[in-house]
C-alpha cells in the first residue's frame, strides 16, 4: 500500500488507547511481513510525535514499538535474504522495528525517505562509527556446553511427552539389567553349593531367560522411540536453521563458505539425531547401571566395593585429558567436512558451465 494517512478503524481504535489524544497520523505504510520474518500484515505509522509499528494477529492490531521521533538519531535499511529490515538508532541503541519483502520495497522506500526528511537528512546518512567486535566464544568451555544443552532442550519442549516416555522405557531397561547379576549370585552362592536347593535351579534359569528377553524387547522399543524422536528433533533444528539463514544479512554470507553452511544443515543438525539414538540411551543405561551396581556392592560387601572404586580417580583423570584431544579432533573433523561440502558445491556448480563451453 502506498503512503497514506488513512488507517483501518480497528487500528485507529488501538492507537487512540495507546497514544495521546492530540496525536495525528502524518503518513502510514503497510508491509507484508511480521517482525519475526513470517508472512503477515504489519504497518508503519508516523505521527506528529512518534514512530509506531503495529502487527495484526487475527482481527486485532498490536502495537510493537512506539519510539519518539526526537530519540531517533539514524535511520537505515538493512538488506536481508529475500527481505529488508528498517533499523533505527534510538539513544545509541540499534532497534530493528520492521521487516518487509521485496514486494513492499518500493512503498517502504517512500516511507523511509519521508521519515528521513521529517527527522532530518543527517539521520539517514551512513554510520561510520567503529563497531566493537566481541571475541569469538570458546565453544569448548563449560558455559558454552550449558548454552548448547539449553538450546537442545528448547527443541525438546514440543516433544516432552514422547521424550518422557522414551526415557522411562530406557530406565526400565536399565533396571531390568540389574536383575541377572543378582540372580547369578543367588545361583552360585546358595543353589549350586547346597544340593537341597537344586530344585530352584530351573526356576532361576527360567527367570534369567525371561529377564533377558524382556530386556531385549524393551531395548528395541526404546531404540525405536528414540529414533523417531531424534528424526523429529533433527527436522525441527534444520527447519529453524534454514529459517534463520534466510533472515541473515548479505554480509554474513560474504564472510562464510557455502560448504560450511551446507555442513551445518546436512551434518551438524543430524548430530541431534545421533545424540538421541546413541549418546542419550548409553548415558542413561550405563549411568543407572553404575549407580545400581555400586549400591549393590556396598550392600553386599562394602570392603570389596572400596577396592573396586580404587581405579576411578585414574579413569576420571584420563577422561579429562582425552577430552581435550577429542575436542580438537572433532573441530578438525567439522572443518574438514565444511571444506568437503564447499568443494563439492563448487564442482557441481561448475559442471554446467564447463559442459556449456566444452
Amino acid at each position: 500500500m502506498p503512503l497514506t494517512s488513512t488507517i483501518p478503524s480497528a487500528l485507529n481504535h488501538t492507537l487512540r488507547s495507546a497514544l495521546p489524544n492530540d496525536t495525528k497520523v502524518r503518513f502510514a505504510c503497510a508491509t507484508d511481513m511480521t517482525p519475526e520474518g513470517m508472512l503477515g500484515e504489519s504497518m508503519l505509522l508516523v505521527t506528529t510525535r512518534y514512530l509506531v509499528t503495529t502487527s495484526k494477529t487475527g482481527d486485532l492490531w498490536q502495537i510493537l514499538h512506539r519510539v519518539p521521533l526526537s530519540d531517533i538519531s539514524q535511520i537505515r535499511v538493512e538488506p536481508l535474504i529475500g527481505a529488508s529490515a528498517l533499523v533505527l538508532t534510538v539513544k545509541g541503541q540499534l532497534l530493528r522495528v520492521l521487516r518487509y519483502s521485496y514486494a513492499s520495497a518500493q512503498d517502504m522506500s517512500e516511507g523511509v525517505e519521508s521519515l528521513v526528511h521529517l527527522i532530518g537528512k543527517e539521520h539517514g546518512e551512513e554510520d561510520h562509527t567503529s563497531v566493537h567486535e566481541e571475541p569469538a566464544p570458546d565453544w569448548s568451555s563449560r558455559a558454552a556446553h550449558i548454552r548448547t544443552f539449553r538450546r537442545l532442550w528448547s527443541f525438546c519442549k514440543p516433544h516432552k511427552r514422547s521424550l518422557s516416555l522414551a526415557i522411562l522405557v530406557t530406565i526400565s531397561s536399565s533396571a531390568i539389567d540389574l536383575l541377572p547379576p543378582y540372580l547369578t549370585m543367588i545361583m552360585v552362592d546358595e543353589v549350586l553349593t547346597d544340593p537341597s536347593h537344586y530344585g530352584w535351579l530351573a526356576l532361576l534359569v527360567l527367570v534369567l531367560a525371561a529377564s533377558r528377553f524382556l530386556h531385549t524387547g524393551i531395548t528395541i522399543l526404546s531404540g525405536r522411540m528414540l529414533a523417531v524422536l531424534g528424526d523429529r528433533l533433527a527436522f525441527d533444528a534444520r527447519s529453524e536453521l534454514f529459517h534463520v539463514l534466510q533472515l541473515l544479512p548479505i554480509k554474513y554470507y560474504d564472510a562464510q563458505q557455502t560448504g560450511g553452511l551446507m555442513a551445518r544443515i546436512a551434518r551438524d543438525a543430524k548430530s541431534i539425531h545421533y545424540f538421541w539414538i546413541d549418546f542419550a540411551p548409553a548415558v542413561i543405561q550405563q549411568g543407572l547401571l553404575v549407580f545400581g551396581m555400586t549400591a549393590v556392592l556396598f550392600y553386599l560387601n562394602w570392603e570389596l566395593a572400596y577396592l573396586v572404586m580404587i581405579p576411578i580417580p585414574a579413569i576420571i583423570f584420563a577422561s579429562v585429558k582425552i577430552k581435550t584431544y577429542l575436542t580438537w579432533f572433532y573441530g578438525r573433523s567439522s572443518d574438514s567436512w565444511a571444506t568437503f561440502f564447499d568443494r563439492v558445491n563448487d564442482a557441481l556448480a561448475g559442471i554446467r558451465v564447463v559442459k556449456i563451453f566444452a
